[in-house]
């Protein structure tokens, strides 16, 4: 599923116009970004938790040929599932 047919499908649950969702939407994601570049990670009871991660400096290698390199550090994102999600995803069968 893309961020589109996501818009419209809460369009439906919320009976509110595609445009609009869509609009809420990218209003959300802006958010979440804008938080998680200041470092600080968002907790959604239940669901889960998007936090900023640090990966240090390290040594690579190109698997074309084979040359080493330096991978630079960067700040990258973790997502953590809550029980909440992981219960809706894994059922318990009878």
């Amino acid at each position: 599923m893309n961020k589109v047919q996501l818009a419209h499908r809460l369009a439906n649950q919320l009976q509110i116009s595609s445009y609009e969702s869509i609009d809420y939407l990218n209003t959300l994601i802006r958010e979440i970004e804008t938080v998680l570049a200041e470092g600080e990670p968002i907790v959604f009871q239940k669901f889960g938790t998007f936090a900023p991660w640090y990966q240090t400096p390290r040594p690579g290698r190109n698997p074309k040929n084979g040359t080493p390199h330096n991978i630079p550090a960067r700040t990258s994102v973790k997502f953590k599932p809550g029980t909440g999600l992981l219960a809706k995803m894994n059922p318990k069968k009878i």
